[in-house]
């Protein structure tokens, strides 16, 4: 099952994570937006991906089941990425992003959840290992949407990639995926070397009462808040400087088909970050986490060196691991502060806050960097709520 996941984010979540900093170039060359306008797509379609999660999809999951869930990201993924053939302005431009949103936030949860459920004492390095399916979609991706960009435009290459989603992953998923293991599935998950307190908590979260907890009580405790301060600074930071990369690079006269390169190298080094935070949550919980945005903050303050060949290289290997161990941290988190039995109720809630701070983040550095001419100052602010994100999360505390 956790073949049939990683392949679902490698191409719906691959797509949408990897192409769409290709397109803001694009479209300022077509249309003559500014940058703050051109970026303002991924800010709608996260909004629409936090409103998903929070409001809509958490009602979705309990209501009609996983499989609704995945197959729903699929469609509106794909419808998504083909409405880029009918832009012509900015408001049916964003409205292509409001259709992604919804998509990726499905694909997200849904994954996150689908993984989760056939893992138990290992979740952090299952769902690490999956999520390096964005990886090996980031490896690809860049270099294949520059190309097709160069050859059929932007709007054919978006359109194209998405075929990907109607010809193979649907189809795979449907074919392989289930929903629902038994405890017979679950193998040593379930029996193993656990002891008789671990088998009875994967029994309790593998019952249907798992999805019937309210939030009530958690939206009153200060640990909350914090955990949600933490997820949305984190997730601003990394979204700005991961959404900005192309033009950042290309502002200090890297070429395009170099900077394709460099995004799909980041993307083989996320490969490596993923399982090894995963690793790391697993041992160090809350703290492990911690420390990743400390390697969040050294990864941003390295962009600012990139004119500079061996400092780019080193850019790209540090920036591709920090990211890459990012990615597993809402689910992680719900898990580990709040328990496997209200892992439907938080996680949808949680990755709804990170998918708000990614929508902030880069429009937010591109506002800053139309009003200053450069990326330098924008990159400190960054560089400084990553460091405020790891203190928040050092003060809170998990399971281990």
């Amino acid at each position: 099952m956790a073949a049939v996941g990683f392949l679902s984010v490698a191409i719906v979540f691959g797509i949408t994570a990897t192409t769409l900093p290709f397109v803001y170039s694009a479209v300022m060359a077509e249309f003559g937006w500014s940058l703050t306008e051109a970026t303002l797509l991924f800010t709608y379609k996260n909004f629409a991906s936090a409103a998903a999660a929070l409001f809509l999809l958490g009602p979705v999951l309990q209501r009609f089941g996983l499989r609704w869930l995945m197959v729903g990201s699929f469609v509106s993924t794909g419808l998504g990425f083909a409405a880029f053939l009918i832009v012509d302005s900015l408001p049916s431009y964003y409205l292509a992003g409001i259709v992604l949103g919804f998509g990726g936030a499905a694909a997200t949860i849904g994954t996150n959840v689908f993984v989760s459920r056939w893992f138990y004492r290992n979740q952090g390095f299952a769902v690490g290992l999956t999520l390096t399916g964005i990886s090996v979609g980031g490896m690809v991706f860049p270099v294949l949407t520059v190309a097709l960009i160069e050859s059929i435009g932007w709007r054919g290459a978006m359109a194209g990639l998405s075929s990907l989603i109607w010809l193979v992953a649907l189809p795979i998923y449907l074919w392989r995926a289930k929903e629902e293991p038994t405890m017979s599935d679950l193998g040593a998950e379930a029996y193993g070397t656990y002891t008789a307190r671990d088998r009875a908590c994967v029994v309790t979260r593998t019952a249907p009462a798992d999805t019937g907890r309210s939030l009530g009580p958690l939206w009153r405790t200060p640990a909350f808040w914090t955990i949600a301060a933490a997820l949305f600074i984190a997730a601003a930071a990394d979204a700005a400087i991961f959404q900005h990369t192309p033009m950042l690079l290309a502002a200090a006269g890297i070429d395009s088909k170099t900077i394709a390169f460099c995004l799909s190298t980041m993307f083989a080094f996320g490969i490596v970050g993923k399982i090894a935070a995963g690793r790391l949550y697993d041992a160090w919980s809350v703290n492990g986490m911690a420390v990743w945005n400390v390697l969040l903050a050294v990864s941003i303050a390295l962009a600012l060196l990139v004119a500079e060949t061996a400092a780019l290289v080193v850019f790209t290997a540090v920036r591709g691991l920090a990211h890459g161990g990012l990615i597993p941290k809402p689910a992680v988190l719900a898990t580990h502060c709040y328990g496997t039995v209200l892992m439907s109720t938080v996680m949808p809630v949680l990755m709804g806050v990170w998918l708000l701070g990614a929508g902030v983040g880069p429009v937010v550095l591109a506002i800053l960097v139309d009003a200053t001419g450069r990326y330098h100052e924008g990159a400190l602010v960054l560089v400084a709520v990553s460091l405020v994100a790891a203190v928040l999360l050092s003060r809170t505390r998990g399971r281990a």
